[in-house]
């Protein structure tokens, strides 16, 4: 599991109400939690300067490598135990994102769009971040992507 948070014992929930406080915070006009067992995730969404943002927390899995490294050095701590530890340290994370991100807003190191770009709702419901992983996949297949650094 990472270090950031890996023994917190602040709970899910809690930092999702906290989230929703930062948001609040800083001026977001709407704000939704929804969980979605389908697609193992559950998700926030909020309008932030007139742009409607959707972020998403994995669910914790099996396969998930913090899960079986967990799992591989348990001695008395149960598999539940060991996914309730890696959803409230990834929600934790997530708390520090949301915070990270609109500080910079609020100091003017980033706009809106640039900080949240990923995560902003696009007509068809899918969100940037979709649909630029698909182009980005899609350029690396064609090896069109530019070297990092000019020249």
């Amino acid at each position: 599991m990472a270090t950031y948070a890996s023994a917190t014992k602040t709970t899910a929930e809690k930092s999702r109400q906290e989230i929703e406080s930062t948001l609040k915070r800083y001026g977001a006009s709407a704000f939704a939690f929804g969980w979605d067992n389908d697609h193992v995730s559950e998700t926030i969404q909020f309008r932030l300067n007139g742009r409607e943002i959707r972020l998403q927390v994995r669910k914790p899995q099996d396969e998930d490598q913090a899960v079986k490294k967990q799992l591989s050095i348990a001695k008395t701590r149960t598999k539940g135990d060991i996914l309730d530890a890696v959803r409230r340290q990834r929600w934790r994370a997530m708390a520090l994102f949301v915070k990270a991100l609109c500080e910079a807003i609020e100091e003017g190191v980033v706009t809106v769009d640039e900080a949240f770009m990923s995560g902003i709702v696009m007509p068809d419901n899918r969100t940037m971040g979709q649909h630029g992983a698909a182009a980005i996949e899609r350029f690396l297949l064609e090896g069109r992507l530019p070297p990092l650094l000019p020249g």
